[in-house]
C-alpha cells in the first residue's frame, strides 16, 4: 500500500501461527470519520479525503471488503488530511476494479454512514449522494451524469440495506 502511496500505519512484526497471525503496526495518532467531521464542523474535508483515497485504491485495482468507518484513521496535516487504511484482512489486489465491486465497497462504507455514531456526529441524508459524486469523478476523471449517480447510489442502497438487515438480525450493531 505505501508503495502505491496509501497510507497504512508501518507493520512492525508478525506473531502467530499459519492458520492465525497478528500483524504489529506503528501507532498512528489519528480521528475515526466522525471524530474528525465533529472537529472539523463540516462535512467538506472528510468527504474529499474518502472519495479521492478510495479512487485511488480502486484505481491501483484493491478493494476493501471490510470498508467501514472504524477501519478508517484521519489525521489532520496543514495543507490536507491524510487517509491510513487499517484493518487489511479485507484488502485485496483484483487487478481491475469492476463497477458493481466499487459500489459493494461504497456499500460497505455507505452502512457506517447510516450508523448512530455518522447520525450524532452530524451526518445527513445529504452527505452519502455527495461522497458517491466526489467518488466518481475522480475514479471516472469526469463529471458523473445523473443517471451514473443514481445507479450506483441504488446498487449501495439494496446491498447495505441487506446488510444492516443482517446486522441486526444477529444482533449486531451497525457501524
Amino acid at each position: 500500500m505505501q508503495a502505491i502511496d496509501l497510507a497504512t500505519p508501518a507493520p512492525l512484526a508478525v506473531f502467530g501461527r499459519p492458520d492465525e497471525t497478528v500483524l504489529v503496526t506503528r501507532y498512528v495518532e489519528g480521528l475515526g470519520p466522525w471524530e474528525l467531521m465533529t472537529e472539523l464542523g463540516s462535512p467538506e474535508a472528510l468527504l474529499t479525503t474518502l472519495a479521492e483515497n478510495l479512487a485511488r485504491l480502486h484505481a491501483a485495482g484493491f478493494r476493501h471488503r471490510d470498508l467501514k468507518a472504524s477501519n478508517l484513521l484521519l489525521v489532520r496535516a496543514p495543507a490536507r488530511t491524510e487517509l491510513y487504511w487499517t484493518d487489511l484482512d479485507g484488502l485485496r489486489h483484483v487487478g481491475t476494479v469492476e463497477p458493481r465491486l466499487r459500489a459493494r465497497d461504497l456499500a460497505r462504507l455507505g452502512t457506517s454512514f447510516e450508523s448512530a455514531e455518522a447520525r450524532a456526529a452530524g451526518v445527513r441524508a445529504g452527505h452519502w449522494p455527495e461522497l458517491v459524486q466526489r467518488y466518481m469523478e475522480r475514479a471516472l476523471g469526469r463529471p458523473a451524469s445523473t443517471d451514473e449517480i443514481g445507479q450506483v447510489l441504488a446498487w449501495t442502497k439494496r446491498w447495505s440495506q441487506r446488510s444492516i438487515r443482517r446486522h441486526l438480525a444477529r444482533g449486531a450493531q451497525v457501524r
